[in-house]
Parts: structure tokens; C-alpha cells; sequence
């Protein structure tokens, strides 16, 4: 899949902030003998973002090759 556009700065800052403590969590998890997901999906943040600002349905879906159905589970 592709999504046209690039999150912002205070997205992209966000993120690495939260893959950080993914991080921590893992280490945690590990030393605890536990395994749960803990990745940051960060593949569509920009289309996030986009919705967010309040972007129509049809300008979102012209940034992606996403079906509809795809890009509503990505929202959620």
C-alpha cells in the first residue's frame, strides 16, 4: 500500500516518542517472560493526520491505493 504525503513534525515527534516506549515496554515484557504486540504502525500516519485536519472522505482516498474498507480499519 502507499499513502501520498508525509506526516508533520509534531506527528513524526509523537511517533518516535511512542516507538521509544514500545521499546521500554518490550524490555519490560521481556523480563517478565511476557509477549505482547507492541509496534508503533506508523505506515499511514500521514493519512491519519490528513483525516484528522478534517479532509473529505474523497480527497483521503485519493492520497492512498488503500480500498475504503482498508482505510477505515487504519482510522479505527
Amino acid at each position: 500500500a502507499w499513502v501520498k504525503g508525509r506526516p508533520s513534525g509534531p506527528t513524526l515527534q509523537a511517533l518516535g516518542q511512542m516507538a521509544r516506549l514500545a521499546r521500554q515496554v518490550r524490555t519490560v515484557q521481556y523480563q517478565q517472560r511476557l509477549d505482547l504486540p507492541t509496534r508503533v504502525h506508523s505506515d499511514c500516519s500521514a493519512l491519519t493526520e490528513t483525516w484528522a485536519s478534517g479532509a473529505e472522505w474523497e480527497t483521503l482516498m485519493s492520497l492512498t491505493n488503500l480500498d475504503e474498507g482498508d482505510v477505515v480499519r487504519v482510522l479505527r
